[in-house]
C-alpha cells in the first residue's frame, strides 16, 4: 500500500508567531506577553480571518508559558471571564483565561469570585459550560492552594454522559491527587 502524499508547508505563509503584531520583534517576556494581550484584547488586529480563532488560541497557549506575567494579565483575563456572549468562541476564550489565571496563580486572587460563579455551570445541559466549570474549579485551586472545588465538581461530572467531560474530570482528579491534595 502506497503512503499518502504530505502536503508541502505553505512557502508564502509567515510563522503564527509573526502574525500576531510585536511578538516578533518582542525581546523580553514582558513584551511577548504584551503583545499576545494585545491581540487577545483586540483580535482584529489579525488579518487573516480563517486564521483567527487559531491564532487567539496559541496566544492563550504561548501566555500560559510565560514566567513572569504582568499584573494587567489578570485584569484582561477578569474582563474575557465575564463575557455575557455565550457562544462556543467565548466559552473557549473563557477556558482558556481559567488557564492563564490558574497559571499566575495567587497573583490571579481577585478573579475568585468570578470563578466561583462559573462552578455553578456544572449543572448547566450545555457541554462548553461543564468544560469551563472544570477550568474554573482548577483555576480556583491553584490560584487558593484550596483543592476541594475540583473534587466537588470533577466528581459530580465524572459521571457525565459525554466521555469527554468524565475525562477531563478524572484528569483533574488525577492531577489533584498526583500533587499530593
Amino acid at each position: 500500500m502506497e503512503n499518502l502524499p504530505v502536503p508541502e508547508p505553505e512557502k508564502d505563509r509567515p510563522a503564527l508567531e509573526e502574525r500576531i503584531p510585536g511578538l516578533a520583534d518582542a525581546q523580553t517576556w514582558h513584551e511577548k506577553a504584551d503583545a499576545l494581550l494585545r491581540l487577545i484584547g483586540d483580535p482584529s488586529v489579525i488579518d487573516d480571518e480563517d486564521d483567527c480563532d487559531l491564532i487567539v488560541d496559541h496566544a492563550f497557549v504561548a501566555l500560559s508559558n510565560i514566567p513572569d506575567l504582568p499584573d494587567k494579565t489578570v485584569d484582561v483575563m477578569q474582563e474575557i471571564l465575564t463575557y455575557e456572549d455565550h457562544v462556543d468562541l467565548s466559552r473557549s476564550n473563557q477556558m482558556y483565561s481559567c488557564d492563564v489565571l490558574a497559571h499566575l496563580g495567587e497573583r490571579a486572587e481577585r478573579c475568585l469570585p468570578t470563578l466561583r460563579k462559573n462552578l455553578l455551570l456544572a449543572e448547566s445541559n450545555s457541554n462548553s459550560d461543564k468544560a469551563l466549570a472544570l477550568r474554573s474549579a482548577r483555576a480556583i485551586w491553584k490560584i487558593s492552594g484550596d483543592p476541594q472545588p475540583v473534587e466537588r465538581i470533577a466528581s459530580m461530572l465524572l459521571r457525565d454522559e459525554e466521555d469527554w467531560i468524565a475525562s477531563h474530570a478524572q484528569s483533574l482528579l488525577d492531577e489533584v491527587e498526583d500533587n499530593g491534595r
